[in-house]
């Protein structure tokens, strides 16, 4: 069986790189891609490059714990989690993964406190 070996690169506090892994069923969608019915999405804020978004199947059992496992590390790794609301609506703080938050929005402190680089995309 074939493994892929996707790999995110993140910056985290302003100048540590890191990377992780991507799910095994999780797509990272281009620019011009739209996340798809019956899809979940992590955006994650990254100042060298704008944000990347991964999705997920939010009907199948095995992507969701995948999403999770990915929460986690993301985490670890020292993003902090926010669930965006009902059409792009205010973002609440998260503590732990929610597998009913259609997009949960990932940055370290210096994209999340600071508007203007996170909508500039770095």
């Amino acid at each position: 069986m074939l493994k892929r070996k996707d790999k995110l690169q993140l910056t985290i506090f302003g100048n540590a790189k890191t990377e992780v892994d991507v799910p095994f069923h999780a797509q990272i969608l281009e620019d011009d891609q739209e996340v798809q019915e019956g899809q979940f999405c992590f955006s994650i804020m990254n100042p060298d490059d704008g944000d990347k978004r991964i999705v997920w199947d939010s009907n199948d059992m095995a992507q969701i714990q995948e999403a999770k496992d990915l929460f986690d590390k993301l985490v670890e790794e020292g993003m902090l989690p926010f669930c965006v609301g009902p059409d792009g609506g205010k973002s609440e703080p998260m503590t732990t993964f929610d597998p009913f938050a259609e997009e949960i929005l990932m940055g370290d402190k210096e994209v999340i406190f600071t508007p203007q680089k996170a909508l500039a995309g770095g």
